[in-house]
């Protein structure tokens, strides 16, 4: 029985590690798609801007919104299949968040807040992609967090 025991805090420990380089990757992540999402914002302000009539405050939100509908028309932009995609992963896997949150295990629900704001996060910025190629990263990037969060709600279940 004295075996025992030391075996459970090291795999316990070896599981908190796991977790927290996981958690310290979606930081990562998190920090790079608001950076993303910074940029777009910028980017769609600054399209806006030359849009605008001067003297007509009520008509810049509206010329944004044209102006950033014209550029993803124009440029390719990313198809509405990549934007459901992403949307239903990002769906799928906030709702899993919640569950996780829901259960009695404090760590594991911290984690899953931490996995919901990233995939909130991802999300809108989705907005903010002008392409397919960087909409699959976004794609990847939810995959792999939804699978971050899959995991949680198994350990919260057993």
């Amino acid at each position: 029985m004295a075996d025992e025991q030391p075996a459970a805090p090291t795999d316990s420990d070896a599981q908190l590690r796991k977790e927290s380089a996981k958690a310290a990757a979606a930081e990562a992540q998190l920090a790079q798609i608001k950076k993303a999402a910074d940029k777009a914002a910028r980017l769609q302000a600054t399209q806006g801007v030359g849009a605008t009539a001067p003297g007509k405050p009520g008509a810049k939100p509206a010329a944004v919104a044209t102006t950033a509908a014209g550029s993803s028309s124009s440029s390719g932009g990313v198809s509405p299949a990549k934007v459901a995609q992403l949307n239903a992963i990002v769906d799928e896997g906030r709702a899993m968040a919640k569950q996780v949150m829901r259960s009695g295990n404090s760590q594991n629900a911290q984690l899953a807040r931490n996995y919901d704001s990233y995939l909130k996060t991802a999300k809108d910025s989705m907005r903010g992609v002008s392409s397919d190629k960087e909409a699959d990263k976004l794609i990847k990037q939810a995959s792999q967090t939804r699978a971050y969060v899959q995991f949680l709600v198994k350990q919260s279940g057993r």
